[in-house]
């Protein structure tokens, strides 16, 4: 007997429904077994070790107090919607609603999971990090001391904000840095500080 699953279609506003019926070789983990959290904790960690994106950085921002905020990300992007409605369930499970889009790129189909609100950001990290390997040290800096002074609104002086971003900056891998524009020391010489002093 044939086991199937439903299948999520994207919609104008980026959010998806469920739609039509298929087979597919993930259902008998769908259905035919109870989800096991912990072992797609471990399997995600393994995704973003890889290709997925955990980031955080500074852009400008008319609302914040000094024109720019720092914000978090974290996003998978593949071809597989199947992939992405397993990453939901799971996001799901730890109280975390992802924002789910599809894109279009040289005529080939890809889906997006993204959660950028600092809360739920945490708590996926939080779900990964004793599973990380390449990102081990990355994430221990973000979630020991980035997110804490979020929280504790560090960087809403100057000051703070400029030993905040030196935190941000060394969880940065080279092939990011070669485009940033919004680093520890613009805002040093933007704000016209002294290095020793922040």
């Amino acid at each position: 007997m044939n086991k199937t699953h439903a299948t999520h279609k994207m919609t104008a506003n980026n959010n998806y429904s469920v739609t039509t019926k298929e087979p597919n070789h993930l259902a008998y983990y769908r259905i035919g077994m109870e989800p096991d959290f912990e072992l797609m904790s471990a399997y995600v960690a393994g995704i973003c070790d890889s290709s997925g994106m955990i980031s955080i950085s500074a852009i400008p921002s008319s609302a914040s107090k000094h024109g720019y905020r720092i914000v978090t990300r974290f996003s998978l992007t593949r071809r597989s919607s199947d992939l992405i409605m397993l990453l939901d369930e799971w996001a799901q499970h730890h109280g975390v609603f992802p924002n789910i889009s599809e894109i279009e790129k040289r005529g080939t189909t890809y889906y997006k999971f993204m959660v950028e609100r600092r809360s739920e950001f945490k708590t996926l990290v939080e779900a990964i990090a004793p599973y990380l390997l390449v990102k081990h040290n990355d994430v221990q800096v973000i979630l020991n001391e980035i997110l804490p002074r979020l929280d504790d609104k560090q960087h809403t002086s100057k000051e703070g904000f400029v030993e905040l971003m030196e935190y941000v900056d060394s969880v940065r891998h080279d092939s990011q840095n070669k485009n940033i524009k919004y680093d520890r020391q613009y805002f040093i010489d933007l704000w016209e500080l002294d290095a020793r002093s922040v």
